[in-house]
């Protein structure tokens, strides 16, 4: 939404839960942390309108602004899965080799209800800062790293689609629940935007024009929402899908989507 759209407000997911619950408290809470780790947000989770509000997350975006030179700027790393960093924060072994599961990175894209982008090869330094993609399109998608090794280049898969037919290779992964392959972009001759974007906007458009309701992107069993509420939310859905299939649906922070040629 404006104006929250155009901040970047850190959030750390599932900090608490990992360290084993060492703190009192619902599973589900949220915690907002300031640049250097402080913990500066109350702890409640959006759950049945009782979260965070609009106005609360935009006063911890100016208090919490950045200087002239660090103001906007974004860092691939903050939104990717990266299994080298899981045992800093993991303290569980058994908890730790799911989290470096081949599968979790689709578990965790379809919770958040994105397409997932795999980073492979030279296409993980080539992105890490480049602010001019970074804005157009980190938001959109649900990103994990891949093989440094691997040629330089993004292995969009779509998280919602599994076909039957599908077998698990060096592009899905070693996966148990093969996903189809929405686009493969080379990015060995450098990161050219006029070529990228209208590919992983239209990637995101056919996502987002066959989206899951929330209630069942995790399992119906335990919606993070009651009941009363899903009749309501599967109309926002909808009228998402219907501006989705007709190229109307603009990406995250209101930018119209490149057009495809």
């Amino acid at each position: 939404m404006k104006p929250l759209a155009d901040h970047y407000v850190g959030v750390r997911l599932e900090y608490y839960q990992l360290q084993g619950r060492k703190i009192k408290g619902d599973t589900a809470e949220c915690y907002v942390f300031d640049p250097k780790g402080t913990r500066v947000a109350s702890n409640r989770c959006w759950k049945n309108q009782k979260g965070l509000t609009s106005k609360e997350l935009l006063e911890i975006a100016e208090e919490h602004s950045g200087g002239s030179k660090e103001k906007g700027a974004l860092r691939l790393s903050w939104f990717m899965m990266d299994p080298e960093w899981y045992r800093k924060d993991v303290t569980d072994d058994g908890a730790l080799q799911r989290y470096r599961s081949p599968d979790r990175p689709l578990g965790e894209a379809r919770k958040a209800r994105r397409p997932l982008i795999r980073v492979d090869g030279a296409a993980l330094e080539a992105l890490e800062a480049h602010q001019e993609f970074l804005s157009c399109h980190v938001r959109q998608y649900w990103w994990t790293k891949g093989d440094p090794k691997a040629p330089a280049r993004l292995v969009v898969l779509n998280t919602n689609e599994f076909p039957a037919d599908a077998k698990a290779d060096e592009l899905t992964g070693r996966v148990r629940r093969v996903p189809a392959v929405m686009a493969v972009l080379d990015l060995a001759g450098g990161v050219d935007l006029a070529k990228l974007s209208p590919v992983l906007d239209e990637c995101w458009r056919k996502y987002m024009a066959g989206r899951p309701a929330n209630n069942i992107s995790i399992h119906r069993a335990n919606p993070n929402y009651t009941k009363a509420y899903e009749e309501r939310y599967e109309r926002i859905e909808e009228t998402i899908r219907e501006l989705a299939r007709g190229g109307k649906l603009l990406a995250p922070g209101g930018r119209p989507l490149a057009a495809a040629k």
